[in-house]
C-alpha cells in the first residue's frame, strides 16, 4: 500500500511540477480559483461526514477557522529559502497528508514555499539540496506524526474533524484568486477585477472534480 501510495505521488510531483509553474506565472488568478474549489470542495465533503452538530462542535469549527485565517493572513508571502525552513515544510506538508480534508500542497500555499518547491522539482533544474532537505524533513514528520495522530483521532475524532473542517474554511482566504499587496510581504484578498469568468469556470472544475473522485470513491468501496 505504502509502496504504491509513493509511487503515485512522486509519479505525480514530477509530471505536473513544470506544468504548475507554467500556470501559476501565466493564468494566476484561473489556478488560484482551480485550488479554491478543490478545497471548497473538500470542506463539503467533510461537513457531510460529521453528523450530530451541537453547540460544541460549532465552537471547534469556529475555532479552526479563526486559526486558519490568523495563520494565512500573519504568514508573509516571501518566506525564507533556507534549509531549515524547507525541512520544517517538508515535515508539516508530509503531516498533513495523513490529515483528512488537508494536502500537503495546500500547507505549502499557506507557507509561502509552493512555486519555490515546484521549481525545485522541475526536471529541467533540479535542484538536489532543496529536494533533500525537503524529503529528510517528510520523513522525520511522518515517523513523528502518525502516532500522534492516530491517538488523537481515536480519542476526540469528531472533535479533530470538525476543528480541521473550520481550518480548512478559514484558510479559504490564502487561495482567493484576487489578492492586494499591503506590504511588500503580506497581501489580502481584494474584490474580483479580472478574469472573473473563466475563475468561475476553474473553481467549478475544481470543484466537480474533488465531488467527482468522491462519487467515484464510494461507489469502488461499494
Amino acid at each position: 500500500f505504502l509502496l504504491a501510495l509513493a509511487i503515485g505521488v512522486v509519479l505525480s510531483v514530477f509530471s505536473l511540477a513544470k506544468l504548475m509553474t507554467y500556470v501559476l506565472g501565466n493564468f494566476p488568478v484561473q489556478t488560484w480559483a482551480f485550488f479554491f474549489g478543490l478545497i471548497l470542495a473538500s470542506a463539503v465533503i467533510m461537513f457531510r461526514g460529521i453528523k450530530g452538530w451541537t453547540w460544541k462542535e460549532l465552537v471547534f469549527a469556529l475555532l479552526g477557522a479563526a486559526l486558519g485565517v490568523a495563520i494565512c493572513t500573519l504568514t508573509p508571502s516571501d518566506t525564507p529559502d533556507a534549509m531549515w525552513f524547507i525541512f520544517i515544510c517538508g515535515a508539516l506538508a508530509i503531516c498533513t497528508m495523513i490529515l483528512p480534508g488537508i494536502s500537503g500542497s495546500f500547507v505549502l500555499l499557506i507557507l509561502g514555499k509552493y512555486d519555490f518547491i515546484m521549481e525545485a522539482l522541475d526536471l529541467s533544474n533540479l535542484n538536489i539540496p532543496v529536494l533533500i532537505a525537503f524529503g529528510i524533513g517528510c520523513v522525520v514528520g511522518i515517523l513523528a506524526f502518525a502516532k500522534f495522530l492516530h491517538w488523537v483521532l481515536g480519542k476526540w475524532e469528531k472533535q479533530t474533524m470538525v476543528l480541521l473542517l473550520g481550518f480548512i474554511v478559514g484558510s479559504l482566504i490564502k487561495v482567493w484568486p484576487w489578492q492586494v499587496e499591503v506590504s511588500p510581504e503580506i497581501f489580502r484578498p481584494a474584490v474580483p477585477s479580472s478574469n472573473i469568468g473563466w475563475a468561475i469556470l476553474w473553481a467549478l472544475i475544481g470543484f466537480g472534480f474533488v465531488i467527482a473522485t468522491d462519487i467515484i470513491g464510494r461507489r469502488m468501496e461499494k
